[in-house]
Order: structure tokens, then sequence, then C-alpha cells
């Protein structure tokens, strides 16, 4: 069994669901499947958790949804109730008799009866399902009605991590410092530097910009005040890395914050969170940044 690791930062569960959304469009659209997700009852849609699991984990889901549906339709609602968010998948498809619901999460088991025979068998997908949202502390329940249709829910707990302005100010205010604490935005990217400076200019930081690694550097050298940077790992001339080391040979006491893809691979993450002090995970919503 390969083994998953688990990283948890901050992201927006509703560009989540609509990158699943677009994943399975065509394969509704072929199967003339209604297919449609709906947040209304979820204020607040950035969540901390494990972004690349709990994907994975509503694909296997979404996948054996839409294998077990001939017609009509298969939803995506997210709610939250008692402290947890909830993602609910519901299909119009065959249904799991209630004699075979026991055996839904054991490995390789397909249900047995005529109809289910015209399928493809159901594998390992929701054992796979089960076990990644348990690794983050999730939980998963269903319902299911032969000729019916099935509801898989996944349960998390509704967990919130500091925004990036709220850990700055912590670490500021840790230091004693009583000034406007300065704060230096490391991104190549001239959108994303314009929408992380006019979000963050609304709160009582100062803020420096730098596009480069070399830039970064140097403004670090010339400002000994700066106490936490956001730094994009991929920049055009020396990486995150490099430059976090560099700058930390001038001030070693500055605060490192990594922005970091969800797509990032397992080594690279496990040296994010060894090497940097926190992260976000793009993109960064506004929600995160204050």
């Amino acid at each position: 069994t390969q083994q998953v690791n688990v990283y948890y930062a901050s992201f927006d569960l509703k560009g989540l669901i609509g990158e699943l959304h677009s994943l399975f469009s065509s394969r509704a659209i072929q199967n003339n499947i209604n297919f449609e997700y709906n947040f209304e009852s979820v204020k607040d849609t950035i969540i901390y958790s494990d972004r690349k699991v709990i994907f994975e984990a509503l694909v296997c889901i979404l996948d054996n949804a839409f294998k077990f549906t001939d017609e009509g339709s298969i939803n995506i609602n997210c709610f939250t109730k008692n402290e947890n968010i909830i993602i609910e998948i519901k299909d119009t498809g065959i249904g799991i008799s209630e004699n075979d619901q026991h055996r839904v999460f054991n490995k390789f088991v397909q249900v047995d009866n005529t109809q289910t025979r015209v399928h493809i068998g159901v594998g390992i997908g929701l054992p796979i399902a089960k076990g990644l949202v348990e690794l983050i502390n999730g939980a998963i329940e269903f319902a299911s009605e032969l000729n019916i249709g099935s509801s898989f829910r996944i349960i998390l707990p509704l967990t919130k991590a500091l925004s990036f302005s709220k850990q700055a100010k912590q670490i500021v205010s840790s230091k004693n410092v009583s000034d406007k604490p300065e704060i230096l935005i490391v991104e190549d990217d001239q959108t994303s530097m314009l929408y992380y400076k006019s979000t963050i200019k609304k709160i009582n930081l100062k803020i420096y910009l730098a596009s480069t690694g070399k830039d970064a550097i140097n403004i670090c050298k010339i400002n000994p005040n700066i106490k936490v940077v956001l730094m994009d790992l991929n920049l055009p001339d020396i990486s995150g890395f490099e430059t976090m080391q560099e700058i930390k040979k001038i001030n070693s006491k500055i605060y490192f914050i990594a922005q970091t893809a969800y797509t990032i691979n397992d080594e690279d993450f496990s040296k994010i969170t060894e090497e940097f002090d926190g992260y976000l995970s793009k993109p960064i919503s506004k929600n995160v940044l204050v």
C-alpha cells in the first residue's frame, strides 16, 4: 500500500469543487446526466485541510457515482453543520440494497444483483476514499436505496488557519515591535503582485515588493526591520528556497511563509514544511490573506 503524506494548508473549497465539476462535465454531457454543485449555505469557503487528499477522495466517489448512474442527476452539495463542513455527492443511480450496504467499503467488492452486472465493478474506489478522508480526521457516511440512488457525505472538521496578515501581526507582536509591521512580498507574476498589494495595504502593514530573488535579498539588506516574507518558490532568477537561505544569512529572525501550488509533489512539500515557517496554497484568496 502506498503511503500518503498529509499536508495542511488554507484553500478555497469552492475552487476545488469547481475543478471537479470541470473534470467530470464531459462525462455528464456524454451520458446525459444533470451534474451541478451548490454552495448556497456556506458563507466562508476557505478551509484548512489537505486539498490533494480531499480532491482524490471526491474523485473516487464521483467516479463511482458516474459508473452506476445511467440517467437523472449527480449533485455536489456543500453545507456546514455542528462545526463541520459536509460535502455530499447525491446520485439517482441504481442504488445499493440494504443487505449489501455493509460491504460497500470492503476492497474489491461489487454489489451482487442483476442490475449491477451490466456495470463495471466498484473496485477499490470507495475504500480508498474512506481511507483518505480518515487520514485528515474526517468521516464518510452514506445512505442508499435500491433503484432510487445513493448519497455519500464527507464530513470534515471546520478548522481555520491564521490568515497571512494575522500570522504576520502575531510574529511582530511576539517580538515586542511597536512600529508598523514590515512585510516583503516576493512574487514574479505582476497580476498576483498587484492583487496582494491591494489586499494587504488595507490592513496596518508596511509592504515591500520584489519580483526576483536577488531583488528580495537586496531589499532585506537595506530594510532590517522586515519581519515576514511571503515567498513565491518559482522565481525567474534563483529559487524561493535559495532566496530564503541568502536572506537568513542577513537576518535569521525573519519569518518565511511559502506560496505553494496544490499540485506540488510530496518531496518538495516535505522540504517546504521543514524549511519554511508556514505556507499558503495557491491560488491565495482574499480571505486567506486578511
